[in-house]
């Protein structure tokens, strides 16, 4: 299992990454974290899965054009693709100000 720094602590991480996606159009049990594109993909099927969804952006995603079901996620991650870039935490600050998003917000990539 991974762990992650959370509030000055190392903690489990229960979130599985599925970076490719949802393979066949079904996702693992347990909670897992899929790109904007492919959660999107999945549709109504992501409604009767039995674990939490979480969903990560990229650091070019918009988020005030983002639907209303991906700001009532409980987990949103923005990636980051380089160490040097920037972008990712604008995301996150408009997340948080402009989008009013009170979930828990992750940094993922070259952090």
């Amino acid at each position: 299992m991974r762990t992650l720094h959370d509030d000055g602590r190392v903690v489990d991480d229960a979130w599985q990454l599925l970076d490719g996606g949802a393979s066949g159009g079904s996702l693992p049990a347990g909670d897992v974290l899929l790109p904007l594109t492919a959660w999107r993909a999945l549709g109504d099927a992501a409604r009767g899965h039995n674990g939490r969804i979480g969903i990560w952006l990229e650091n070019t995603d918009e988020p005030e054009s983002l639907e209303p079901e991906v700001l009532a996620a409980p987990l949103l991650a923005v990636r980051f693709p380089a160490f040097n870039d920037g972008r990712g935490l604008s995301t996150a600050v408009l997340l948080r100000t402009r989008c009013g998003y009170t979930g828990e917000l992750r940094a993922i990539g070259d952090v």
